[in-house]
């Protein structure tokens, strides 16, 4: 069915100078036309956004993003459990994902962006607080982990920043990095002060130098500059920068991924939308939100245990920790799923639980 609007006859005959559709359905007489008496337009401009407005007139747009789509492969995040959660991988959108310190949220993080980058899909990284050595370092930590765990289990990111790790397996793993990751992987070393429209910019740049479309992480929410004025509050400023953020990711179509830190007061609680600071906008706003939290808190004998700081502790304290992956919201697929895995953190290896160490280092 076509909706006609009647309006006066000089608006009428603004209408069809200004658009051609509407000139030709002034004039039908098809028995299927719903008329709609606009007599209280006035002004070219209201009926323009009629007009422009109509999802009849988007629907073949419609259709045409769901062919893009189609042809838009989905990431795949390199944990096979994760990607069934997440509901096949990673797409077009805004993500965060949070945790206290010291549960490797930019190790996580990090790993997921060289997967994806050794599979082909580019990744454009930006790291506001630690300098790209130490990124490069750490994936040459794990990697090493993964070929020989016996061999290189003290390998740390510390011992390769101060070149103390030579020999044919440090050359072979650099080598490969070099030739399956790097060649797809774009860090960006923004340094602290950086505004959140520099970082937008710089995207855009990036996408139109080179008609790719890349997976985005930014490491981290907190330290990004917003745009507000002076005595703006946290909130405001975070909400400011989230905004920003999720605009682009639809302008682009593309995903964004953003690293956040918690509230101090949720350091030993489950994950939920309270431990993101400030984190009204986030929650509303993000596509997905995951959090990272120590499994032991999955134990129900622990929440009210008057120990429980030291189970927590205790737990942080583990060479091999034993993480639970939360997804607290996700838009277009299952909430409240969790991904059991096991943090290395000298090593700076993730894993999912399902596997053994054994079978992890084959």
């Amino acid at each position: 069915m076509k909706t006609i609007f009647i309006v006066s006859e000089e608006l009428a005959g603004k209408a069809c100078k200004y658009d051609t559709c509407l000139a030709s359905e002034v004039n039908e007489k098809d028995k299927n036309i719903k008329y709609i008496n606009c007599d209280g337009i006035t002004d070219i401009n209201d009926l323009d956004l009629i007009a422009k407005n109509s999802v009849s007139r988007y629907i073949n747009k419609f259709l045409d993003n769901l062919e893009r789509n189609e042809r838009q492969e989905v990431i795949k995040t390199g944990f096979d459990n994760f990607d069934k959660n997440l509901g096949g991988g990673i797409y077009p959108g805004l993500y965060c994902i949070g945790a206290i310190s010291s549960l490797g949220k930019t190790a996580l993080s990090l790993q997921i962006a060289d997967n994806v980058a050794s599979s082909g899909q580019h990744v454009l990284f930006f790291s506001l607080e630690m300098p790209i050595d130490e990124l490069i370092s750490r994936t040459i930590s794990r990697e090493l982990f993964i070929k020989d765990f016996e061999k290189w289990k003290h390998a740390g990111t510390r011992s390769i920043l101060m070149n103390k790790i030579h020999g044919n397996d440090f050359n072979e793993v650099l080598s490969i990095y070099e030739n399956s990751i790097a060649k797809n992987l774009t860090i960006v070393d923004t340094g602290f002060n950086t505004k959140v429209t520099k970082i937008c910019e710089k995207i855009k740049n990036f996408v139109n130098l080179t008609g790719l479309k890349p997976l985005v992480m930014i490491d981290y929410l907190q330290v990004i500059k917003p745009e507000l004025k002076a005595g703006y509050s946290d909130k405001q400023a975070i909400d400011d920068i989230v905004v920003k953020l999720k605009m682009l990711s639809r302008e682009l179509n593309l995903p964004i991924f953003i690293i956040s830190s918690f509230n101090r007061q949720n350091y030993s609680t489950h994950v939920n939308f309270e431990c993101f600071k400030e984190s009204g906008c986030i929650e509303y706003t993000c596509d997905v939100v995951m959090g990272l939290q120590l499994s032991v808190l999955d134990n129900p004998e622990i929440e009210n245990a008057k120990n429980k700081n030291e189970y927590i502790r205790s737990a942080k304290e583990k060479e091999a920790r034993e993480i639970t992956l939360v997804t607290l919201k996700n838009r277009n697929g299952k909430a409240y799923t969790k991904t059991k895995m096991i943090f290395y953190a000298r090593n700076n290896l993730f894993k999912e639980s399902n596997n053994t160490f054994d079978e992890i280092t084959k």
